[in-house]
């Protein structure tokens, strides 16, 4: 199997065991601030060391390492048995497909990769890769691989050029803090992330950057930068979500201890008992301006130590998370229907003409035609609605100065009727978050009262959750 199509094939599986037993990128973060572009959003660090397990099972065999090497060579034209680090970045994360780059260090000088050139950037030769942005190059030392964008910035800043990331920067003081002691890194700036959560998230407790670090084998530390006010925010909530996640696993166990299934109930005790001490030692604390929790791995040894740390994050972490972001998104929907509010009061208050000059009875925006957009969020691909701008271009919606120009989860809809004192409005959003075909509804109600000011109640919430 040569040409391109076998080079991805064999690129794909080499980078999926190499992610699968974490690579070790020789040279600690300090080299690496050298390596990434200024441009870069989301960083990937490993530390030295790390692939001495799979080392050793390659040279449990030589034999195997060999014949593995010399196919390598043959079918895609680079040995990647002797792989001993790697990095990655991501750019521009404001779009919907950003631009990532995976360099894989090599202990040989690299080789040639077997497929259809596309190029050459700074005199190194980009293959093809199946996707049409997507390319592999080889330099000393090296593979890389991603898109054409991310590929050449990568090569650009391993021959000197362009601007470094370095350590005055939001994402690379933190990647500089961690020295030599993260195993695997993962940092983000997220101010820098499109999605409608990210956002929230960065508005409403003024994260920075966030990053999640594992340090010798066991020691997991999730960190974010932000605001110490709103990081306090973020940290009450968090204990609350712990909080209820704990006192629902105690009302499971109460409930199958009442019953005669031994097995049930002998796992809800110990999930609940590994609950309450997952959430002591991996409480949030607040340090300054960064909000930090530590959390340390039983043994590998200890296989059984691993079946409640698992039964906990089933039955606490997962459903937790998975209410808050169902929680975060009604957000939006809430806001929205505030800033129709606003626009109602608003065209209500303001005088309007006809063509002819005359002036005309006080009154609400015209109504909306149906839902806006009239394709259900979840039948549009990643359960999000894109709602053309020419969708919004209508008398109600501009009488409102009401348009949503980013992807989001609820459809919406305003209907008035009457002039003057008899004026009313309704503004509806429905969303269905988890796609069951079952709509929740954020209703607004407006009307004039006898001195002529706008009174609005709501929002009239049903089936916040689904």
């Amino acid at each position: 199997m040569t040409g391109t199509r076998g080079t991805v094939v064999h690129l794909l599986i080499c980078a999926a065991v190499l992610v699968a037993s974490p690579a070790a990128y020789a040279g600690g973060a300090a080299k690496l601030l050298e390596l990434v572009p200024a441009r870069a959003q989301a960083v990937l660090v490993t530390a030295p060391g790390s692939l001495g397990l799979l080392h050793r099972f390659l040279n449990s065999e030589p034999e195997m390492k060999r014949q593995m090497g010399a196919y390598l060579r043959r079918e895609v034209g680079v040995d990647l048995t002797g792989v001993n680090g790697m990095y990655g970045f991501a750019l521009d994360l404001g779009r919907d497909d950003p631009d990532i780059a995976i360099v894989l260090q090599l202990k040989s000088s690299g080789g040639k990769i077997k497929g259809k050139q596309k190029g050459r950037h700074r005199g190194v030769r980009l293959v093809r890769m199946s996707e049409p942005r997507m390319v592999a190059a080889v330099m000393p030392g090296a593979l890389l691989m991603g898109s054409i964008k991310a590929v050449k910035a990568a090569i650009d800043r391993r021959k000197g050029k362009g601007r470094a990331l370095g350590p005055r920067s939001k994402l690379g003081a933190v990647l500089g803090a961690w020295g030599e002691s993260a195993d695997v890194g993962v940092a983000v700036y997220m101010p820098g992330v499109k999605e409608s959560e990210a956002r929230q998230a960065v508005e409403r407790f003024g994260l920075r950057v966030v990053s999640l670090t594992l340090s010798g084998g066991q020691v997991i530390t999730a960190d974010a930068w932000g605001e110490p006010g709103k990081l306090a925010m973020a940290r009450a909530l968090i204990l609350q979500v712990i909080a209820m996640g704990t006192q629902r696993l105690k009302a499971r166990m109460e409930a199958a201890t009442g019953k005669d299934d031994v097995p049930q109930a002998l796992a809800t005790i110990v999930a609940y008992h590994q609950a309450r001490r997952f959430a002591a030692e991996a409480e949030p604390k607040l340090v300054g301006d960064r909000l930090t929790a530590t959390y340390k791995v039983p043994p590998l040894d200890n296989v059984g130590a691993l079946v409640p740390v698992a039964g906990v994050l089933a039955a606490v972490a997962i459903p937790a998370f998975v209410k808050y972001i169902r929680k975060s998104k009604t957000v939006e929907a809430s806001e929205s229907l505030d800033r129709i509010r606003m626009g109602a009061r608003q065209y209500f208050v303001t005088d309007h003409w006809n063509i002819k000059g005359n002036l005309l009875p006080k009154r609400f925006p015209p109504s909306t035609r149906g839902w806006t957009p009239a394709r259900p969020c979840c039948k549009q691909p990643g359960g999000k609605c894109r709602t053309p701008t020419s969708r919004w271009d209508k008398a109600g919606w501009e009488g409102l100065h009401f348009a949503l120009t980013e992807p989001h989860y609820y459809q919406y809809k305003f209907t008035s009727t009457g002039k003057g004192l008899n004026s009313r409005f309704t503004a509806t959003a429905r969303g269905d978050l988890d796609c069951d075909g079952v709509y929740s509804s954020f209703e607004i109600r407006g009307s004039v009262d006898a001195e002529g000011a706008v009174r609005v109640i709501g929002p009239i919430i049903n089936k916040e959750l689904e």
